[in-house]
């Protein structure tokens, strides 16, 4: 099995000869082929392969029966895996043959895993007629008997399907190149051809390309699709884009914050495209009120000029230290000097200065700073830290020394975090209470579950015609029917598959299969696809789409993670550690993983902990090699759609909750990023939390205008590190819901 590993993105450059005119001139001097008793045929009836020239193939078969005389035919019928076989005897003619071909149906994606490993049918020949595309296991043979390779489609791995043939002293037969009567030359004699040039056709895609931009900017993240298609692209960084497609295509070209537009092709290949942005978006930027510019602060010893202040390098942090992938104040914190955080993120956590930590016995526990957010005092022995949007965060000051208990009193006696939002005004005198700041977490609402959102939501058309099968034959049936007019829909296959896994667990695997069928390029479907596989336990299958995505997208950094833990899932322990090492280190060109190595250094002590004794771990540090790792409850969401909006609310035992908004109303700047950097996951520790019952709610928030259906997936892992550890994974289509739903309910 050839394993994919790409660190960085690689162009194959090959270089071929023109085709002889040679359908004649190569057949000059004929060496014939001994004529087989025996013949297998390996005949692909994946879904791409409905539109094959069939009538040209089974001339060519017939010509070669023919030929021949007297044979035994052994086919197999393959897409997802091998699913038919069937045996021929043909003496005069094989009409039942040519007959039990055409009749085919054309499900899934091609996978050619072990498929030319063993001659089981004991075949003098192998004649394999496929496109040979695969986004699963590649098209290579292991057998010592001529394999010839049959393809009939315009599309397909030329270059492959002849070195796979050649391999085996066989023959590439490309039937869209040659005639039937030629190609059957091919198999009667051995006739060397060890070059190919794919013939170029009048109606075949062009490369357009341009730049989209709004008011002469570029736009970097924006989609480029083929209307109706999963053909799309994203724009670089400078805006460029790149894409097949022909005149007379509408290109539909949507941006975060950006009026969705359609562009018409015409012969013209350079196409800039202009976008507007979106009014609403706009309204709220240009709403949002702006700090007063102040030339002097308030400080214990009276107002003085801001830059003579002299705060020490490293205890400040401005609104210019905060990233966009910063989302909670805990990440901003945690980078500067001497803090050390305690308890659960967003729900009882604490901030303690490290020189401190160690007093908390003698000074009966009382050693936190006091939190200061925007003149108010938060005592954080009584009071527990707001959620705090680090976009809204204009500076963030630590005081460690005696400073903080003149300029706050004695609530600040073991230091002050003091936090100014961007709409913090000093000189504006307003009285409220300090504990106006916890207060309005309380959770009492009454959310409708997962499962019950579920089982309320309306059937399909499709799916209600399905449910009256008796029988899977039946069902099977009526499959056919209606994939004719879905065949591009891949809410369909998602919805559908579940439903044959009662009859059939292959033929359900088959029909997921063909969304890497219809977008074998599309970054969102495929990411539909891999999270299905991993919530069915198909971990190879899931690990080929993984490989797939980095092919696709080599600059997106989630691909590299979604990989080393999938390498992780399939017992690849070297290979995951060698990408989780990559990206702590940074060493992956053109690709920045500051923004996820929270998440990857976890899942890396996560593998050194469990496999220490199969991975190269020398030169680590020893934080990583600490095997006191653990972590109570691992929450991680990811999602298939760059810009998917929606609310998370995680409520603790005592009713209080903290949210994490995920929309370009109140984040915007956060998902301009992720769409710029590639990653679509966020994670939720609870550490030393309240024990009873905790609460996941979910609330989708956005709009759906894209053939590929949202989708969401949650991980929740208890006691995550240990031997005691749990695992659940959960996928859903989140558009589906318009109300808040609880996700997951769990007790810690």
């Amino acid at each position: 099995m050839k394993k994919i590993f790409l660190i960085v993105a690689c162009t194959l450059a090959m270089t071929s000869s023109a085709q002889n005119s040679a359908n004649n001139s190569a057949i000059e001097t004929k060496d014939p082929r001994p004529n087989p008793d025996k013949i297998s045929i390996l005949w692909d009836t994946s879904l791409k392969l409905n539109s094959r020239s069939i009538d040209k193939e089974l001339q060519l078969l017939k010509l070669y029966v023919e030929n021949i005389g007297s044979v035994s035919v052994s086919v197999s019928k393959f897409s997802n895996t091998i699913y038919e076989s069937k045996n021929f005897s043909c003496n005069s003619g094989c009409e039942e043959l040519f007959t039990y071909l055409k009749t085919s149906e054309y499900n899934g994606a091609s996978n050619f895993s072990g498929l030319l490993d063993k001659n089981s049918e004991k075949a003098d020949v192998v004649l394999v007629f496929t496109n040979g595309i695969s986004v699963f296991e590649p098209l290579e043979s292991r057998l010592e008997i001529p394999v010839f390779t049959v393809n009939s489609k315009k599309e397909a791995e030329h270059a492959l399907l002849q070195e796979v043939a050649a391999a085996s002293e066989g023959s590439y037969i490309d039937l869209t190149a040659r005639t039937p009567q030629d190609a059957l030359e091919y198999l009667l004699n051995k006739i060397e051809d060890d070059s190919y040039t794919p013939p170029v056709k009048e109606g075949t895609a062009a490369m357009y390309y341009g730049v989209v931009h709004s008011d002469g900017n570029p736009i970097q993240g924006a989609v480029v699709r083929i209307k109706n298609s999963f053909n799309e692209v994203q724009t670089e960084s400078n805006g460029r884009y790149k894409i097949a497609a022909q005149a007379g295509d509408i290109l539909e070209i949507s941006a975060l914050g950006m009026v969705t537009k359609d562009t018409l092709l015409t012969d013209t290949k350079k196409t800039h495209i202009p976008l507007v942005a979106d009014g609403e978006l706009l309204d709220e930027v240009l709403l949002q009120k702006k700090r007063k510019a102040e030339e002097t602060v308030e400080t214990p010893f009276g107002n003085q000029k801001r830059e003579a202040v002299g705060y020490s390098l490293g205890q400040k942090f401005t609104s210019a230290d905060i990233q966009p992938y910063h989302t909670s104040l805990r990440q901003i914190l945690v980078r500067m000097p001497g803090v050390i955080i305690e308890g659960n993120e967003g729900i009882d956590e604490k901030y303690v200065f490290r020189k401190t930590a160690n007093a908390s016995f003698q000074n009966s526990g009382k050693t936190y700073p006091a939190i200061v957010l925007d003149g108010l005092l938060i005592d954080q022995q009584t009071q527990r830290v707001p959620f705090i949007d680090p976009n809204t965060i204009e500076s963030i000051t630590l005081l460690k020394s005696a400073l903080s208990t003149v300029r706050f009193g004695q609530l600040a006696a073991y230091g002050a975090i003091v936090i100014e939002t961007k709409d913090y005004d000093p000189g504006e005198v307003v009285k409220r209470e300090n504990t106006a700041l916890v207060k309005g977490n309380e959770y009492d609402e009454t959310v409708t579950t997962l499962e019950q959102a579920t089982s309320n939501l309306g059937k399909s058309n499709y799916l209600v015609t399905l449910e009256k099968s008796s029988s899977f034959e039946e069902a099977k049936a009526l499959y056919y029917k209606q994939l004719k007019y879905e065949k591009n829909n891949i809410d369909y296959y998602l919805t559908v598959a579940p439903y044959f896994e009662r009859w059939n667990q292959g033929f359900a695997s088959d029909i997921l299969s063909n969304i890497a069928a219809v977008a074998p390029r599309n970054v969102k479907a495929l990411k539909v696809l891999a999270f299905q596989y991993e919530k069915n336990k198909e971990l190879e299958k899931a690990r080929y789409i993984y490989e797939q995505l980095i092919n696709v997208q080599p600059q997106d950094l989630q691909s590299y993670r979604d990989l080393a833990l999938i390498y992780t899932q399939t017992g690849e322990y070297d290979l995951a550690a060698t990408l989780y090492r990559q990206m702590i280190y940074n060493t992956i060109p053109n690709v920045d993983f500051a923004p996820v190595q929270d998440i990857v250094i976890n899942e890396f002590r996560h593998l050194i902990k469990n496999h220490k004794s199969k991975i190269n771990y020398e030169g680590l540090p020893n934080e990583l090699l600490s095997l006191d790792f653990k972590k109570d409850i691992r929450i991680v969401l990811e999602w298939n759609h760059p810009a998917m909006e929606f609310d998370i609310q995680i409520v603790n035992p005592e009713k209080k909750y903290f949210s994490f908004s995920h929309t370009a109303f109140n984040n915007k700047e956060l998902l301009q990023n992720e769409i710029d950097e590639g990653f679509f996951m966020k994670e939720f520790i609870i550490d030393d939390g309240e024990k009873g019952s905790w609460m996941v709610n979910i609330r989708y928030l956005g709009q759906h205008n894209d053939n590929v259906p949202l989708i969401l997936k949650y991980t929740m892992f208890k006691n995550y590190g240990t031997p005691k550890e749990t695992k659940v994974m959960k996928t859903l289509q989140l558009d589906k819901y318009q109300d808040k739903i609880t996700l997951d309910n769990f007790i810690n």
